[in-house]
């Protein structure tokens, strides 16, 4: 009887359990995501094209923890529409990003600058990236790469 009791406890469980996460399946599967700012922006926005002049910069070796790397990175406007970047997405917090006017547009055939800032934390070879949404089908992502070399162990 004392094993009955227990067979029992665990079969409610394991029943309350299965029918509990069925019914949350069943609200959340019938729900249509949000669109993401971005998606929303791009709806709005007419479409356009954009390339990059160059998506990689190695920097080589640095000797400098102590100093934030800038480094720009030029986007061409080829299309006929204003290009509007709306978002920059860093891989990391040990970078970010600065010349974006997100309210000003690139008009076409014209260029702009990102500028990528990464901070060294540690010596040895880093690559960091960062993506790149504007209005447009394409997207870029760019990639900052280097090794840093602390001068003090040596």
């Amino acid at each position: 009887m004392k094993y009955m009791k227990h067979i029992f406890l665990y079969v409610t469980i394991f029943v309350l359990f299965f029918a509990g996460s069925w019914l949350v399946r069943k609200e959340f599967s019938g729900k249509k995501t949000e669109n993401t700012g971005v998606e929303i922006a791009k709806n709005k926005i007419p479409l356009t094209n954009f390339k990059m002049k160059s998506e990689i910069i190695n920097l080589g070796k640095i000797y400098n923890m102590d100093t934030v790397i800038k480094c720009d990175f030029v986007i061409y406007n080829l299309g006929p529409e204003d290009l509007y970047i709306l978002n920059v997405k860093p891989d990391c917090k040990c970078t970010g990003y600065s010349n974006i006017d997100k309210d000003k547009p690139v008009p076409p055939k014209d260029s702009s600058i990102i500028t990528l800032e990464y901070k060294p934390k540690a010596p040895g070879t880093f690559q960091v990236t960062a993506s790149v949404e504007a209005n447009s089908e394409n997207s870029a992502f760019l990639i900052l790469r280097g090794e840093v070399v602390d001068l003090n162990s040596k």
